[in-house]
């Protein structure tokens, strides 16, 4: 009876455990939740400011347009007024169009205010104003006026704002489509320490001209991105947020703000991205993650006020039983009926660790454990084993051209697809990572009508891919090795091969199978493209 008694409380106290760290982590996931959807709403208050602060470049280009000739003392009075609408304005700028045959006139009237005014352009190699590039149109900055925090403009008038190199693409759109662009991220002032921010200009006409005459001019206003988020609400989320706002329109990612924590102190795992609409031509992305502090700042009591309850009931049972002896049959059977839903809970839990939840079929940590299995199974009884690694063509673009949900979807058909072309039981069908997929396939030679056929397969979905570079349904690449197991090979080598394969895949223009073949010696893995 002691023995038993101990095993009783054993089990009773181990739900406790159990149990408190179910609910500890159920109420973690409580607070990731709630910290996503107060991100996306401050996303989407951000995008209330930004479109707030835009909106005064329009303002100012519509009170240009009505003016043949706006004064100086008329533009500094102008931009006062709007400067103070915007937290995050910089300084406003106006360049009018200016050919290069009045180039003299136009600087002799401009150095009565601003003595040795001359007009420059900037040279593409040393990237500073210079006075003798000759162009056919300049843009000179004749007006600016900057926000009260800011540095000074210090010998900037004169200077043809639009020929900077990373600007200049952005005003030739703006002139082209008429419209509102931004630039990528710029230093604002003379020195790091003004900070970056951004460009946003805006071409002006003047009212009654027709659209086939020249510009009147440009205007443009600088933002400072760290005093555009400072007075958003994503601000708000508290200082113990990794928060990083990134331009990724062109090749190369551009940070454009990064509220940095400690490594150690993100949860990674709890990362994650919110896209911004795309406004003058620049696609932002803000990527937030909580650290542990945050989430322990936001835990409930009710977690902890359950497990106390939770252990005072077990206590009291277990005394009880010691107590009442007749009622041992009962404790027994409570017992009983407790840990048969403790090993179901263990079961269904052991279940979610080794599926994808996205496709519904086994993950890379199931992968991995089978790879192992068969690998030992295949060496002890001197049969083939196969490694296939499948990988969506062109998925980043996919997801970008569609958006995510459909990229899922896309996922999910070729996860079907796969578990229907590998049918036989000693197939195992898994999601490698990404938009990648791994097949282990064991006793079988004939793998290379298989891979083909795997690719054949996905692209008779015919899933509409329109920015695909290879087809215009969604293909795939595949990179396959089979060898026979021995000590010269490692489980590592055969992913090694496949991916390397893969990657030759990719090379020879995609949507093709290649496989790693192994020299007879197994000393040396090469790749050879599959007939």
């Amino acid at each position: 009876m002691r023995i038993l008694m101990i095993i009783i409380a054993l089990l009773g106290y181990g739900l406790c455990i159990v149990s408190g760290y179910w609910l500890y982590q159920s109420d973690e996931a409580r607070i990731v939740e709630s910290f996503r959807h107060r991100v996306s709403e401050g996303v989407r208050l951000l995008e209330k400011d930004i479109d707030a602060s835009l909106s005064n470049l329009l303002s100012t280009a519509d009170f240009f347009s009505h003016s043949y000739n706006v004064t100086e003392e008329e533009f500094n009075d102008y931009a006062e007024s709007v400067m103070g609408r915007s937290q995050a304005m910089y300084g406003i700028v106006w360049q009018p169009y200016v050919e290069h045959k009045d180039i003299a006139d136009f600087e002799q009237q401009r150095s009565i205010h601003h003595p040795n005014f001359k007009v420059r352009g900037i040279d593409p190699i040393i990237r500073k104003p210079v006075d003798d590039i000759k162009q056919d149109v300049y843009f000179p900055i004749t007006y600016a006026r900057l926000a009260k925090d800011g540095e000074g403009f210090q010998n900037i008038y004169g200077i043809d704002n639009s020929m900077v190199p990373n600007r200049k693409r952005t005003f030739e759109m703006a002139l082209e489509h008429d419209a509102l662009m931004i630039t990528p991220k710029i230093l604002l002032g003379a020195s790091k320490e003004a900070g970056t921010g951004f460009l946003a200009v805006k071409p002006v006409r003047y009212k009654g001209i027709d659209e086939s005459q020249p510009y009147s001019g440009i205007v443009s206003i600088a933002f400072s991105t760290v005093n555009l988020i400072n007075h958003s609400a994503v601000i708000e989320l508290g200082t113990d947020i990794d928060i990083v706002l990134k331009d990724i329109t062109d090749e190369m990612t551009a940070y454009m703000f990064i509220q940095s924590l400690d490594k150690g102190a993100v949860l990674e795992k709890h990362r994650f991205q919110v896209e911004l609409r795309e406004r003058g031509g620049r696609h932002w992305v803000l990527e937030a993650a909580p650290s542990r502090s945050f989430i322990d700042s936001q835990r409930s009591l009710v977690p902890v006020q359950l497990s106390i309850l939770l252990f005072v009931l077990v206590t009291f049972a277990l005394t009880n039983a010691a107590l009442l002896t007749r009622r041992e049959r009962q404790v027994r059977i409570l017992v009983k009926d407790r840990t048969e839903a403790l090993h179901k809970a263990n079961y269904k839990l052991s279940q979610l660790a080794s599926t994808d939840a996205l496709t519904g079929i086994a993950n890379r940590r199931a992968f991995d454990e089978h790879l192992n299995k068969e690998f030992r199974r295949a060496k002890r009884n001197h049969q083939p084993l196969t490694v296939m690694l499948i990988d969506i063509d062109y998925f980043k673009k996919f997801n970008d051209f569609y958006g995510h949900k459909t990229g899922d979807e896309c996922l999910q058909e070729v996860a079907a697809t796969l578990t229907n072309t590998f049918q036989r039981a000693g197939d195992h069908v898994s999601r490698f990572g990404g938009e990648e997929f791994a097949v282990v396939l064991s006793g079988e030679t004939e793998t290379v009508e298989l891979a083909e056929h795997a690719v054949e397969e996905i692209f008779k979905m015919h899933v509409p891919h329109a920015a695909s570079e290879v087809a215009k349904y969604v293909t795939a690449s595949v990179g396959f090795v089979t060898l026979y197991p021995s000590d010269k090979v490692s489980v590592d080598d055969m992913i090694i091969a496949a991916d390397d394969a893969l990657y030759q895949a990719k090379g020879n223009g995609r949507n093709c199978a290649i496989e790693a073949k192994v020299k007879k010696s197994a000393e040396v893995i090469e790749l050879s493209l599959s007939d």
